[in-house]
């Protein structure tokens, strides 16, 4: 964690020392390079960070093995396989792919920034608090087509419908999901009046509570929806009915950031923030982010939706902090010369009106380094713990992040999958064995590392196992694979023999150490050339988030 805490107190501090009072083009463009320079630097060496970040390398792989006409025929966006393929005429090493990745999703942001925000260094501690600077990480599709929108901000500003939509149709050729942008920001050059809030908020607790119901009663509206987007665009996205993704959701507690900065904009919006020519679309869109997020409670999935509004936070909270600023700075000089159109403005209140202001602006940044520390100890994206790919540097962050904070962190599916992938590069041997009864805790992610590292995982594990069968496979490196669900004991040449039982399997190994699987469990134990395992870890997979712990013999 010291490497995402480091980036937050030195963008913040250095953030506040170039641009916090007297800022100048010089003092911004070089806190802006710094501060995203940083963030390139912990994107472009990371290994093995974001839920898909292996996925994004098959995606590369296939596509850098076929033609363009072929490779657009895959099912992804169109300008994201022109890219790509653009890519891998320059080089086909996937580190080079995330390289350039990670310029065209950075930059724009920061050029935004530059451009647009009341106060830059809030609106890059914004962009690495509320996560986007994490799902960049992952999400690479929908991230590009999020820079892509953020340009589009300049045009938002002054209204001009016509370019903004230009700009959205060519950020759904990155990912199709940017297409719902479009009504909410059509949405959004709705004047906020109360009465248009009452409405408003009535509609969505109304759609929430129908969809609620009938997922209830087995007609999921999501399921209906996926095959609808599959037969418009001809991507398949009916793989995730019946999914976690789709069926699960995650806790109310998870409102409670987007709430509070709806509590912030609606608050400041009634005491004259609303004077500000931008406020009523920025007041629109974290309305809508609100209610979005709202729907997480209902399915995982919906938070993807999420970002393409969200992401406006950048420049709706520095925009209300600034006002905030600027009502103290009036009533100061009021204060040492008075105007008759500003009466009661006393010097008195000129200090209260100054203090509130920096009490607001503290409690603000406070409150989104708690949410960033709370999203990684989540591990919000499958960031954690940060993996370099550099030894020397993974050294250094490891004697900060231990063996058992890093453990204690290895929560979702990311971790598995990082695990797996790990698995091809090992020269010792491995036994994974699964004690579920289903493999509803695998998903794709976990299906595609486990094809990536070569491991049969994901052969037959798509419908449910009778229980306390046993899921095993082992491999010496040496030639020999061994893979089945079993119920019988199985000893390999090694001497490591494998049990099942009612409660648990046993797997001994050659020098007699025991090691007890309960149920509900995917365990991975590392063993060397005689036969003694010299390390094992285990997952729970029943449940979204994974918990990891040292598997230990008894």
């Amino acid at each position: 964690m010291i490497a995402y805490i480091g980036l937050f107190f030195i963008t913040v501090i250095l953030g506040i020392i170039l641009t916090g009072k007297n800022p100048s083009k010089a003092k911004t463009v070089t806190y802006l390079v710094i501060s995203f320079g940083l963030m390139y630097f912990l994107t472009v060496f990371r290994y093995g960070l974001g839920n898909d970040y292996f996925s994004y390398m098959r995606i590369f792989s296939e596509i850098a093995e076929t033609d363009l006409g072929t490779a657009l025929t895959m099912g992804y966006e169109p300008l994201f396989v022109v890219l790509t393929k653009a890519i891998t005429l320059i080089s086909t090493n996937p580190e080079v792919m995330y390289a350039i990745y990670a310029v065209l999703i950075l930059v724009p942001v920061a050029v935004a920034i530059y451009k647009h925000s009341d106060k830059v260094w809030i609106s890059v501690t914004v962009f690495i608090c509320l996560t986007f600077f994490y799902t960049q990480l992952s999400f690479i599709r929908q991230s590009l087509a999020v820079s892509v929108l953020i340009l589009a901000y300049g045009f938002m500003k002054k209204r001009k419908v016509v370019p903004v939509l230009i700009f959205a149709v060519i950020a759904a050729l990155f990912h199709y999901t940017a297409l719902v942008f479009i009504p909410f920001y059509l949405l959004s050059l709705i004047k906020p009046t109360k009465k248009y809030l009452i409405i408003y908020s009535s509609v969505s607790v109304g759609v929430l509570v129908t969809c609620l119901v009938m997922k209830a009663v087995g007609a999921n509206p999501l399921n209906i929806l996926a095959n609808i987007v599959t037969s418009v665009t001809g991507k398949d996205y009916t793989g995730y009915i019946g999914s976690q993704w789709f069926e699960n959701g995650f806790g109310v507690h998870y409102l409670i950031m987007p709430l509070a900065v709806l509590a912030l904009v609606m608050i400041s919006y009634f005491l004259g923030w609303k004077e500000k020519s931008e406020s009523d679309m920025l007041l629109q869109l974290t309305l809508m982010n609100a209610s979005v997020w709202s729907f997480i409670t209902y399915a995982f999935i919906v938070e993807r939706f999420s970002m393409f509004i969200f992401i406006f936070a950048v420049f709706t909270i520095p925009s209300v902090l600034r006002y905030y600023e600027e009502k103290a700075e009036k009533a100061q000089a009021n204060a040492v010369k008075p105007d008759k159109t500003m009466p009661g403005y006393s010097k008195k209140k000129s200090e209260e009106s100054k203090d509130n202001s920096f009490l607001i602006t503290t409690l603000t940044v406070i409150g989104l380094f708690i949410y960033n520390c709370w999203g990684l100890s989540m591990n919000f994206h499958g960031v954690m713990p940060y993996m370099c790919l550099s030894p020397a540097v993974q050294d250094a962050i490891d004697g900060y992040d231990g063996n058992d904070e890093n453990l204690e962190v290895i929560a979702t599916n990311a971790d598995v999958y990082t695990y797996l992938v790990q698995l091809k590069n090992t020269e010792c041997g491995y036994m994974i064995v699964s004690t579920s009864d289903s493999y509803k805790g695998f998903t794709p992610a976990i299906r595609r590392a486990a094809d990536y590292a070569g491991t049969a995982l994901n052969e037959g594990t798509a419908d449910t196992i009778a229980k306390h069968v046993c899921y095993t496979e082992y491999n010496n490196r040496s030639g020999e694979t061994f893979s089945e669900n079993l119920d019988t004991e199985y000893t390999s040449e090694n001497g490591i023999s494998i049990k099942t039982g009612d409660k648990a399997s046993v797997v001994t190994d050659s020098s007699g150490k025991v090691y007890k699987i309960k149920d509900n469990k995917l365990a991975f134990l590392l063993f060397d050339e005689n036969g003694k395992i010299f390390d094992a870890t285990e997952f729970e997979v029943g449940s979204f988030a994974r918990k990891a712990a040292k598997l230990e013999a008894e």
